[in-house]
C-alpha cells in the first residue's frame, strides 16, 4: 500500500461527544454485525449513529461534532459511534465488572496499488492491568461511513469473540430481574406482514408504539379517500398546467373560491400561506417537468418491475391521487409523483415559535443504488439551505423549525423547486460524481439541468 493520505489521530482529532443506548431487537444471531449506519446533518452540528447487532440485542452508539470543524469528517464520527456501541456490547457481555473499556486511538486512510482507498482503525482495549491494541481495516466501496464502522468492527471481531460470556442461567436471572427491559424496551413486532402483527401480539410498550406507528401510517394514506367517499363536495381537483394530480381539502380558511360549490380549484384560489410559498417553488419558471429518459434497458426494466411490486402495506399505488390539506397558516401534502412518495407538513404564521417544515421523501423507479444516490442529492441540497436532514437509504427526512415567516416561506420555495427537480432523477444517478454534479447545478440555480453536452458528467 502507498503512504497514508489522510490521518485523524489523537493529536488532531476534535473531541467527539459519544453516547450509546441498548434496545432489544429481532431474532437471535451469534455474531456481532452492523445493523445500521446513519448521519444526521444539522445547521450547527453533525450526528453519526451506528447500530450493532449481537444475538437478540442491538447496541446503539452516537457521536456528534460541529459542522465544518477542521480535522473532522463524517466517517470519523461514524467510527466513533461504532466504538460507543462496542462499549455497550462490552458492558452487557463482560463476565466481570467493571467491564473492559475500548476507545478509538487512530483512524487513517491509505490507497492500494490499484488506487482502492482503505480505512485503517486502531483501537485500545483495556481491562484492569491488561491492555491490547487492535488493528482493523476495510476497503472503501461506496459508503465511507459504513466502511469506517466495518474497519472498527474488523479490529475487534477476533478479540471480542474471546470474551467470557455469562452462563445461560445468569442471562435468565438478568432477564427476570429486568422487568423494565422486558415490558418497556423489548421489540417483538418486527415485520408488519407477520401473523403476530396485531394488538394481541403486543408484549411491551415498544410493541405498542411500533404497532400504532405502522397503523397510523396506513390511515394517513387512506383518510383522504374516506373524505372523498363520505363528503364528495369537500375535495376539489387542482387544475394547473403542472402535471400533478392533487385533490384539495379545505380545513378552514385555506381556499378563497368565487363559487363555493365548484369541484375544481386553481392555484390562485388557494390562500394557505405555506402552500403559496411551496407552490412558488414547484411552479418556478426555471423548473422543467419534462426530461428525456436515459436509454438504459436495465433502468426501464427496473421501473417496470417496481411498478408491479408492492412496497409495503401502507404505501399508495402508482398513479393514485395526491392529497393537499390546507388552512390559512397550515398545509399537509402527501403525494405520489412518478415513482416516489413525498410528504410536506408545514405551518407559517407571524409567531416564529409556531413555524416549521417537515419533509419526507422515499422511493423511486430505478435500482436501489440509484435511488440512494438521489436521496444523497436531496440530503446535500437541503443541508446546504439549513435543514436538519436524516437519510437512511432512499428515505430522507428533513426539518426546519422556529424561524420567522419570511425565512420559512423562502425555505418552502426552495423545497418546492427541489421536489420538482427530483422527479425521475434517480434514473440518471449512475455514480457519486454524477450525484455531486447535480447538486452543484441545483445550488447554482440550474433547475432544468440543461448544459452543453461536453459539460455533463460521465454516465459510465
Amino acid at each position: 500500500m502507498s503512504a497514508q493520505t489522510n490521518r485523524a489521530g489523537p493529536g488532531n482529532r476534535q473531541r467527539l461527544a459519544s453516547s450509546a443506548g441498548l434496545e432489544a431487537a429481532g431474532p437471535a444471531c451469534p455474531r456481532l454485525v452492523i445493523e445500521e449506519v446513519g448521519v444526521c446533518v444539522g445547521r450547527d452540528g453533525v450526528e453519526a449513529r451506528a447500530v450493532l447487532g449481537a444475538g437478540p440485542l442491538r447496541f446503539r452508539g452516537i457521536a456528534s461534532g460541529r459542522s465544518g470543524a477542521p480535522g473532522q469528517s463524517v466517517w470519523e464520527l461514524s467510527a466513533a459511534a461504532a466504538v460507543a456501541a462496542l462499549q455497550q456490547y462490552l458492558q452487557h457481555y463482560g463476565a466481570s465488572q467493571p467491564a473492559p473499556e475500548i476507545r478509538l486511538v487512530d483512524l487513517a486512510t491509505a490507497t492500494t496499488g490499484i488506487g482502492q482507498p482503505v480505512i485503517h482503525a486502531t483501537l485500545k482495549l483495556a481491562h484492569g492491568s491488561f491492555e491490547a491494541y487492535l488493528l482493523g481495516s476495510a476497503l472503501v466501496r461506496n459508503d465511507w461511513c459504513s466502511t469506517a464502522v466495518a474497519a472498527v468492527l474488523d479490529g475487534t471481531s477476533r478479540s471480542l469473540g474471546r470474551l467470557a460470556r455469562p452462563e445461560p442461567e445468569e442471562i435468565r436471572r438478568r432477564e427476570r430481574g429486568d422487568p423494565i427491559g422486558r415490558r418497556v424496551l423489548a421489540l417483538n413486532l418486527v415485520d408488519p406482514a407477520a401473523s403476530n402483527f396485531r394488538p394481541s401480539g403486543c408484549r411491551s410498550a415498544h410493541d405498542i408504539l411500533r404497532f400504532a406507528h405502522e397503523k397510523s401510517i396506513e390511515v394517513m394514506f387512506t383518510v383522504s379517500d374516506v373524505v372523498i367517499e363520505q363528503s364528495p363536495h369537500r375535495a376539489r381537483a387542482l387544475v394547473t398546467p403542472v402535471p400533478v394530480n392533487i385533490s384539495v381539502v379545505d380545513l378552514g380558511g385555506g381556499l378563497a373560491l368565487e363559487n363555493p360549490d365548484s369541484r375544481e380549484v386553481r392555484p390562485e384560489h388557494i390562500v394557505s400561506r405555506p402552500w403559496r410559498a411551496l407552490w412558488r417553488g414547484i411552479s418556478h419558471p426555471g423548473v422543467s417537468w419534462t426530461r428525456e429518459m436515459p436509454a438504459s434497458l436495465s433502468d426501464l426494466a427496473s421501473v417496470m418491475v417496481r411498478s408491479f411490486t408492492p412496497e409495503g402495506g401502507g404505501m399508495r399505488g402508482l398513479g393514485e391521487r395526491s392529497y393537499l390539506l390546507v388552512a390559512a397558516e397550515y398545509m399537509n401534502l402527501n403525494s405520489r409523483l412518478a415513482y416516489h412518495f413525498s410528504l410536506v407538513d408545514a405551518c407559517v404564521s407571524d409567531n416564529p415559535a409556531h413555524n416549521y417544515i417537515s419533509f419526507r421523501f422515499a422511493g423511486g423507479g430505478a435500482t436501489r443504488y440509484r435511488r440512494n444516490l438521489r436521496a444523497c442529492f436531496i440530503e446535500a441540497c437541503l443541508a446546504h439551505y439549513g435543514f436538519v436532514v436524516d437519510r437512511r437509504g432512499d428515505l430522507v427526512n428533513a426539518w426546519f423549525k422556529k424561524a420567522p415567516a419570511e425565512e420559512t416561506e423562502a425555505k418552502l420555495d426552495i423545497l418546492g423547486r427541489l421536489m420538482a427537480c427530483s422527479g425521475q432523477l434517480d434514473m440518471y444517478m449512475t455514480s457519486q460524481e454524477t450525484m455531486r454534479w447535480y447538486v452543484r447545478q441545483f445550488l447554482e440555480g440550474n433547475y432544468s439541468f440543461m448544459v452543453p453536452e461536453e459539460q455533463k458528467p460521465s454516465q459510465a
